[in-house]
């Protein structure tokens, strides 16, 4: 079973007027292994969080020890994020006879779950309409 950890910091950039009615979302993973696969990223609405694709989501090829993905014209609202690593780079989350991942996967503010995914209370956080927020996703 594969059982590695992913850490990612996620970094809110915002447009910077005050008008803002969106927002960019940087979302930076590290952890990863240079030139091994796909990394995933959901950002996810509370009804969208650990119930399959969310609506704004990125994907890069691992390319570095870490990934930079972006996300644009996020409104501002509460989000949360979860993260795959697509290691054998097969696009197909594997799982165990549980249906548990057997690959890295990870929720901002390094929320996890017992017997379970992690609840969206325990990752989510707020994107504003100006100014930036940091978010550690593990």
């Amino acid at each position: 079973m594969l059982k590695q950890t992913l850490a990612a910091a996620v970094l809110i950039a915002c447009a910077g007027l005050a008008r803002a009615e969106s927002t960019a979302v940087e979302i930076t993973v590290d952890g990863l292994k240079a030139g091994f696969g796909t990394i995933y990223v959901g950002l996810c609405t509370q009804a969208e969080f650990m119930q399959g694709p969310c609506a704004l989501k990125a994907k890069a090829k691992v390319e570095a020890d870490s990934a930079t993905l972006r996300i644009e014209n996020v409104a501002p609202g509460r989000y949360a994020v979860a993260a795959w690593w697509d290691v054998n780079d097969n696009a197909e989350m594997e799982r165990g006879g549980y249906g548990e991942p057997l690959e890295p996967t990870g929720a901002s503010n390094g929320a996890i779950g017992m017997m379970g995914p992690p609840l969206f209370a325990d990752a989510a956080f707020d994107v504003p309409a100006t100014g930036p927020v940091a978010v550690t996703v593990k």
